[in-house]
């Protein structure tokens, strides 16, 4: 499996750590889109795609992202919600590599891409 394209769309808002959504595309026929590529104090970093866990409220049955007090739709208290879920995290990747050498691989090529895209003005 190799990293055929990478399509880099750079974020406007230069006051965020956020620089660009990535869509990686392997062997000419899959996609995973929102790689994300976020700027750290050592350097850049490739983010996986991920969403944010949830919680159905109690009342109303709404999924309320797991870290809100209130649900979005009824306005119940959902602070409890944290409580009772086995895992703390509040995102969790939907695709990610599995090993090591797959994981140096995207981000080489993602990173190359983007500071080509950043190079050429974008």
């Amino acid at each position: 499996m190799e990293v055929t394209e990478v399509q880099v769309n750079l974020c406007d808002n230069s006051d965020e750590r956020l620089r660009a959504y990535c869509a990686v595309i392997f062997d000419g026929c899959f996609v995973v889109h929102n790689v994300r590529v976020i700027e750290k104090a050592g350097g850049l970093l490739v983010a996986m795609p991920s969403r944010k866990v949830t919680g159905k409220c109690g009342q109303c049955g709404f999924k309320n992202p797991i870290d809100a007090n209130y649900c979005s739709n009824c306005g119940n208290d959902i602070s409890k919600l944290k409580k009772t879920q086995s895992d703390s995290k509040i995102h969790f990747d939907i695709a990610h590599p599995i090993n090591a050498e797959c994981r140096q691989m995207i981000e080489r090529e993602v990173l190359a891409a983007y500071n080509a895209h950043v190079g050429n003005g974008g």
